[in-house]
């Protein structure tokens, strides 16, 4: 028990709630991204909230948080939120510290529903969803008379993957202009980019698209649809 306690004590945590939305004058509603739990709390403590970021213990938070405070939330709201009388907690003994105590509590209370999420949850979030996806293997990219548009991007794809040592991405461009000069521009760039990064970078302009149909059409599909496939490449 004391090695749990310990451990939720030194446990970072950041506050996002998915909504904060204004209930009239005096109250506020929070709600969760998790589980869709929410919690009403005192308008006053909306714009503190709101403050809070990164990843920090409870402790933390609140230490942050009541150096915030103003002096209405720390004699007034804050107590009445925990259910205890103002008259308990007058300025000798918030001076003592005491009150802090309060924020901790306060924010543990919506930890517990869910507006605290904890750091490890993250992580083990990111690590499993990495572990399940499928590695990308291939990039396709269409364009259209826009040549330094393409160099751009393709390069930027291009350099992406070789920083970061995915030499198994074929990129396939699949190019539907028309203007030669803008034809021999994207080739040109492809030409530049297989040699610099020794990437397989695919060409698949106008004429091998109707190449291809018409190896579709041969085989026993519909011109009208192996057209309509291809973007009904015009020649």
């Amino acid at each position: 028990m004391k090695e749990n306690e310990q451990h939720n004590q030194s446990q970072t945590v950041a506050f996002t709630p998915s909504e904060i939305r204004s209930l009239g004058k005096t109250h506020c509603l929070l709600t969760g991204p998790r589980r869709r739990r929410s919690a009403v709390l005192a308008s006053e403590m909306a714009p503190l909230l709101a403050q809070l970021d990164g990843f920090k213990t409870i402790e933390q938070h609140a230490e942050t948080s009541w150096s915030k405070l103003s002096a209405r939330t720390r004699f007034s709201v804050l107590p009445g939120l925990l259910g205890e009388h103002d008259r308990h907690f007058n300025e000798i003994t918030i001076g003592k510290g005491f009150t802090k105590t309060l924020v901790v509590d306060l924010f543990k209370r919506l930890a517990a529903d869910g507006l605290f999420v904890p750091q490890s949850d993250i992580v083990e979030t990111l690590r499993s969803t990495a572990a399940d996806d499928d590695p990308i293997t291939a990039v396709g990219i269409v364009t259209a008379n826009r040549p330094v548009a393409l160099e751009r991007g393709l390069r930027s794809y291009v350099r992406n993957c070789y920083d970061h040592g995915r030499s198994n991405v074929d990129f396939f461009v699949c190019d539907d202009s028309v203007d030669d000069a803008h034809v021999a521009a994207n080739k040109n760039s492809i030409a530049a980019l297989r040699k610099e990064f020794r990437s397989r970078i695919v060409y698949f302009g106008v004429e091998q698209k109707q190449a291809f149909i018409s190896y579709l059409v041969s085989n026993g599909i519909p011109q009208d649809l192996a057209e309509f496939a291809m973007g009904r490449p015009e020649i």
